[in-house]
């Protein structure tokens, strides 16, 4: 099996540079980042470039996003203990890792929203540099799926605005990159996903559902429209996007 992306002098790919998805049980040069997450200081396992996302999200603080792929049992548990969410996947999903403790009068999110980016980032203690490191990949990702009916009725306006975000993109068509297909999104380089059943890609950022061969995007949720990942999309209503490869 071969892969993209190998560290040189390490011997093993960087997975953040893969083509394929990688294999539960083998090692990998993962991007980590120090940092108190749930309380725990430790190295975690990011994904995707730093980003905010003021956009439909009205997220202003720049963060990224936790790989559980290769977080081990152990530390799992002890994120059971620390922060309920109602399960794992919905505390790495909806709480990414970012500095919030900005100087006093600038905390409020409505102030922050107001704030231009540059200057709301300068306001944070410097994110710390991500560092190539041996992990072991321990599990799948799965992104947790929304009950559309559920959020228009009951849920919070947060999980609306996720439905917001994926209509807004639904339609356009991902570019390929050196590294796979790219999320319009956030340009996610999507090579090490690992494709559902229908050749579906679930970017994990933010759950852009793709079709791994066409690069369209799909509805936010499964039912919500025709089947178009098994024939070519068609011409009408469909955008490129111009993104780049975010790498770490």
């Amino acid at each position: 099996m071969k892969h993209s992306g190998t560290e040189e002098g390490r011997g093993l790919p960087r997975v953040d540079r893969m083509t394929e998805p990688p294999v539960i049980g083998r090692f990998y040069l993962v991007p980590t980042v120090r940092y108190v997450y749930c309380g725990i200081e430790a190295d975690w396992p990011v994904m995707g470039p730093l980003h905010d996302d003021r956009e439909h999200l009205e997220f202003p603080y720049f963060h990224y996003h936790v790989d559980s792929r290769f977080i081990s049992a152990a530390l799992c548990r002890r994120l059971a203990n620390a922060h309920f969410y109602g399960g794992l996947e919905i505390l790495f999903a909806g709480n990414p890792l970012h500095q919030r403790d900005l100087p006093a009068g600038y905390v409020d999110k409505k102030e922050a929203m107001a704030m231009p980016a540059a200057e709301l980032r300068a306001l944070g203690r410097p994110h710390p540099p991500i560092v190539h490191r041996r992990r072991k990949m321990h599990r799948e990702f799965v992104y947790p799926r929304l009950e559309v009916e559920a959020i228009v009725k009951d849920r919070k306006a947060k999980d609306r605005s996720f439905l917001a975000m994926w209509a807004a993109h639904a339609g356009m068509v991902a570019q390929r990159g050196k590294h796979g297909l790219i999320c319009p999104h956030r340009n996610y380089p999507l090579g090490n996903v690992k494709p559902d059943a229908d050749g579906i890609l679930t970017c994990p950022l933010h759950g852009l559902r793709i079709c791994a061969r066409t690069g369209l995007v799909e509805p936010g949720r499964k039912d919500a429209g025709p089947d178009t990942c098994q024939g070519a999309p068609a011409a009408h209503g469909v955008r490129l996007m111009d993104g780049e490869d975010g790498e770490a």
